[in-house]
This record gives C-alpha cells, structure tokens and sequence, in this order.
C-alpha cells in the first residue's frame, strides 16, 4: 500500500482563497450582507457570462435545474422530442421527462464518448423539439459544429451539458457558447466547485428574461412590485454559493493547466500500450483545450476492469466509469419506455470497456507517473 491515496475528484480551495472566502462569509453572519438574493450572484453571473464569451448568465442550485429551465424555456410539451447520447448522467435525461417531454437516446462516437452528429440526423422527427450535447469528461467535440447546422436547419433548440467542461474550449471558443443554452455543474466531483450549484448560460435576451423568472418562481423581474406571470420554482444560488464561485473562477484556468499536464502524462506514457492495441485513447484535436473532468482509457476487451480496479485499490488508487449501466438501460428509462439491452449495441459495447484514471488539480507530476506506471503494470498482467 502506498502513503498516498489518488482520488478520482478532489475539491480543492488554494490557500490564498480562503481566508477572503472567510473575510465575506463574516460579514454576511454579522448581518452586514444578505444571504440571498444580493450582488455576490449577479457579480458571479456577471464574470462567469464574461469568461464563457456569451451575454447573459443565471445562477441556480444545481446542474439539474438549469437544463430543466432551459427546456422550459423552450416551451417543451407533451410528445416533444429531445434527443440525448446514452452516456451521460440521469439528469441530462431526466430533466426532459420532468418538463414534459420525451427522451430519445443516441449513439455516442467511439473516438470521444460524445454525441455522435450522424447518430442525431438518423433520430430528428418533426417531434424533435431539442438536443442535448454532453461534452463528455469535458472535451468539446469536433462534431459540435455538424450538430449546430442540424439544429439550425431543423429548427431545433441545442444545449450544451456542460457539467463537465467548465473551462473547456475549442477553436477558441469556450464550451457553453456553441448551443442556445450551456448548462454547468458545481458539485464536489466537478472542475470548479461550490458544493451544490450550477449556471445556465446564453446570448438570447428573451430566453434569459424568461430563465431568470423561472429561476424565481416565475415572478417578472422586470415589473416594479412583486406579480408572478407564470409557473416557476425557487432554483436560486445563494449568496455564499456565489463566493464560493468567484473564488474558484479565479483559479479555474490553473486548474485547467494542471488537469492537462497531468493528461498529457497519461498520455505519453500510453502510446506505447496504444501501439499494442492495450487501450485506445480518446482524440483530442489540436485546437480544443479539454477540461478532463475525467481522464477516459478504452481498454482491450479481454481487459476485466473489475480486477483492474481491484488490483490498483490494492495501491490506493481509485478509478471509476461514468457512467454505468447507461442511461437508457437505467430502471428508471427501461420502465418507462420499455428499453432493453441491445437497443444501442455500439454505445453499450463502448461503456463496458472503459475506465477513468485520476485527475485533479492536486495531483502533481510524481504522482501522475506512479498512478500511470501503476496502471500499466497491472494491464500487463491482465493481456
């Protein structure tokens, strides 16, 4: 066993933020800031919209409810369609159902876990009201822009889950300005965290007028006295959420640059087990900057991943696979819709043969190439 344990996520508040953390949380305890409803949101709003690249920001409590608002922000119905790869957590699918509408599972592409845009045209209906593009792990995938045309040329809203890649660009353009909407998480497992805590992102003035009620139980933000105009819920971030928030956007670049470095060891080191056709790694192009929520190797099928997780316990690292069983063969969607295995025998086959090595900010260059030595003694073992 070793002295150190390498976990997959690891929330992380540098030294130098705390104490300003403490400074503000003080004086919202002492009563000389609001809890609720104050400027530390709309300041975060404001900065988090600035550094995406797009216009409008709001704040909510979670991931969950920002793509439940978007979609509400559509005018999801009954019968709509929206379109979701199979990999990918229960919420990017949920939140459909929750709002009515009616979910239909896609493919993912083999070379980077996300949508794939052939496997979208082959599912667009006249029904089809909206799809949801997961940059899974945090790449932004090439193929985004194919899937924009489709949506435009079809009428069709597109959002970005982008839990996962806070930080995330490509091409210079940052994940949560390439759809109608981006939607981002903030939990503990995350790239930044806040705890709990999300945003949903976009450029459209009437969808954020219409987010920023619906945040708000529904209440017009704009009107001098308090009226409500339409059905909403209370989805709003706290004051406290949000400094949590700014802190962590001051260091989301230096996490980003850390997360790469540790990637970019992972992945030298696996060339040379690439070439014996051990494990094939994702494609990250050139001009993308991956957030790597999650660091993916596909593994040769006769690799059994229960003993490989098992044997690198045994050095106290972790690794993991998000997400398992995938989505449509979840409980909840087999009894719903009547799924069975078999139904996306591409994606099903990919999930069963993948693992996620440990990446964070706190995981330094040493530890990296024990975590990945480490990994590749026991794939020999296992081929």
């Amino acid at each position: 066993m070793s002295e150190k344990k390498y976990s997959i996520a690891y929330p992380f508040f540098p030294k130098e933020e705390i104490e300003p953390i403490l400074d503000k949380f003080r004086k919202i305890l002492s009563g000389e800031e609001v809890l609720s409803m104050g400027k530390k949101v709309e300041e975060f709003e404001k900065k988090f919209s600035q550094y995406i690249g797009i216009k409008y920001a709001v704040g909510t409590n979670s991931c969950s409810a920002a793509l439940e608002i978007s979609l509400r922000t559509i005018g999801l119905q009954n019968d709509d369609e929206v379109i979701v790869p199979a990999e990918t957590f229960i919420a990017t699918a949920s939140s459909a159902v929750r709002e009515g509408g009616r979910v239909v599972f896609a493919d993912i592409d083999p070379e980077t876990f996300c949508l794939s845009a052939h496997e979208v045209a082959k599912r667009i209906t006249k029904k089809t009201k909206a799809v949801i593009l997961v940059h899974m792990a945090g790449l932004v995938t090439p193929e985004v822009y194919k899937i924009q045309e489709l949506c435009r040329s079809h009428g069709i809203s597109l959002i970005e889950d982008s839990a996962h890649a806070t930080g995330a660009s490509l091409d210079g353009k940052r994940a949560g300005s390439f759809g109608d909407f981006g939607c981002f998480s903030f939990y503990p497992t995350k790239v930044i965290t806040t705890g709990e805590g999300g945003m949903l992102t976009t450029s459209n003035e009437d969808y954020y007028n219409l987010a920023h009620s619906f945040r708000h139980r529904g209440r017009d933000m704009n009107a001098s006295q308090e009226v409500y105009t339409r059905l909403g819920t209370n989805n709003r971030m706290t004051e406290m959420v949000a400094i949590l928030g700014l802190s962590q956007l001051n260091v989301l670049d230096r996490f980003i640059k850390a997360r790469n470095k540790v990637a970019s060891i992972y992945s030298e080191s696996l060339l040379e087990f690439e070439q014996k056709e051990y494990v094939t790694l994702l494609k990250v192009p050139s001009t993308a900057c991956h957030s790597y929520w999650r660091y993916i190797v596909r593994l040769n099928e006769k690799i059994d991943r229960e003993v490989l997780r098992k044997s690198l316990a045994g050095k106290d690292i972790t690794i993991d696979w998000a997400y398992d069983p995938p989505l449509h063969l979840q409980p909840f969607f087999k009894s719903l819709y009547g799924n069975k295995e078999g139904m996306l025998p591409k994606t099903e086959k990919l999930m069963k043969h993948f693992i996620c090595l440990p990446i964070h900010q706190c995981i330094t260059e040493e530890d990296a190439r024990f975590v990945i030595d480490s990994f590749k003694d026991v794939v020999r073992d296992l081929v």
